[in-house]
């Protein structure tokens, strides 16, 4: 039981209610029992909070890789998202250029129609500046469709490496190349292609779309030829050899401007075969979600697990506060009714001595 008298026996041996002090009252010991019992009661909270936070922060430190190879994870399954979505439009364009072009086919088949195949020719290069901007524009930082941008890392915590996807670039872009080493390059923004020498300088001669940039013709390894300046007095005709790049399409003019059936047809062959390209990619995608998740969900229990770890830390905790608390206010009234029952013993002392003594003055 708790010693009421701990704070006024100052060294003088064990207290009674004889040698108590002549002044202190009933209230003002109760006074002190209440503040020894509300220091001691902030004391245990204080303790009961550092300890919680400390074993938080164990905890939180074995817990932070895995809560960060989460978070990791998830960024990359939203890079992935971002970038289907993306492949999907690119692959509606794709069957909508298609579709003009059956469409050009069927206008060049009716007699009926006066077929002007450069609205065809204007609409497809129109599709793929579309498809050039769907691969430029995305709002996460990993641009899995241009292969000039970093690759999406990500780590699975089982062993010491971060592993990573490349993307491939499915760009709608391609050069000329002369034997003499100058190089036609397309600016798609403008409808042209310009020459640069064999040293990367630029030169002031272009090839415009619908403008005098004629189709000569073309092989199957993509040795073409072609014309420009046509419209003026001035035509030069140069042949180089075709490098294509991304999904593998040339701008309308490489198909001689849809203009006739086989021109339509090797559009149409080429389109099928970007058609391919992206679904090989979406394949890929597919293969890597599924690797993500199952490390996803890896994880997610690591978390879920610590998070155990805290809730059953803070119980135990919580458990032996209640305790601790408990003894403390059992303690308090044990202290309480001691004074009482002092104080009853006093009162009982001094109606047995006559008035007359002095013995028992300190008590009156």
């Amino acid at each position: 039981m708790v010693n009421i008298f701990s704070s006024l026996m100052n060294g003088q041996g064990t207290p009674t209610i004889f040698n108590a002090q002549k002044n202190v009252s009933r209230n003002q010991l109760n006074a002190q029992i209440q503040n020894n019992y509300q220091t001691k009661m902030k004391n245990l909270q204080a303790d009961f909070e550092a300890r919680v936070q400390g074993k938080m922060a164990i905890i939180d430190r074995q817990g932070k890789p895995y809560s960060e190879l989460v978070r990791e994870i998830r960024d990359s399954l939203d890079t992935l998202e971002n970038t289907r979505k993306r492949l999907e439009n690119i692959e509606r364009k794709l069957d909508g250029m298609k579709l003009d072009i059956r469409r050009a086919q069927s206008a060049s088949d009716d007699p009926a129609v006066d077929f002007s195949p450069e609205s065809y020719a204007r609409s497809f290069d129109a599709a793929l500046k579309y498809i050039d901007g769907e691969i430029g524009q995305t709002r996460v930082s990993t641009n899995l469709l241009n292969s000039s941008t970093r690759a999406l890392e990500y780590s699975t915590r089982n062993v010491d490496v971060d592993y990573k996807f490349f993307g491939a670039n499915l760009s709608s872009d391609y050069t000329i190349e002369e034997a003499g080493g100058e190089v036609w390059k397309l600016e798609q923004s403008s409808n042209l292609i310009r020459r640069y020498d064999s040293g990367g300088e630029s030169s002031n001669k272009v090839g415009a779309f619908y403008s005098g940039l004629d189709f000569g013709s073309i092989d199957a390894n993509d040795n073409i030829e072609f014309t420009i300046g046509s419209s003026t007095g001035d035509p030069q005709t140069y042949s180089g050899k075709i490098s294509r790049n991304g999904i593998g399409l040339l701008s309308s003019w490489g198909y001689n401007y849809l203009e006739n059936d086989a021109d339509r047809a090797r559009a149409l062959e080429d389109i099928e075969g970007a058609d391919e390209i992206i679904k090989l990619e979406k394949s890929r995608y597919d293969m890597l979600e599924t690797s993500l998740n199952f490390y996803l969900e890896r994880a997610e229990g690591q978390v879920e697990g610590v998070n155990q770890q805290k809730l059953d830390a803070q119980r135990n905790l919580m458990t032996e506060l209640y305790e601790k608390r408990d003894l403390l206010v059992q303690q308090f009234k044990g202290a309480q009714s001691s004074l009482a029952q002092s104080f009853m013993m006093k009162n009982n002392y001094a109606s047995l001595i006559p008035t007359s003594g002095n013995i028992f003055s300190i008590l009156v």
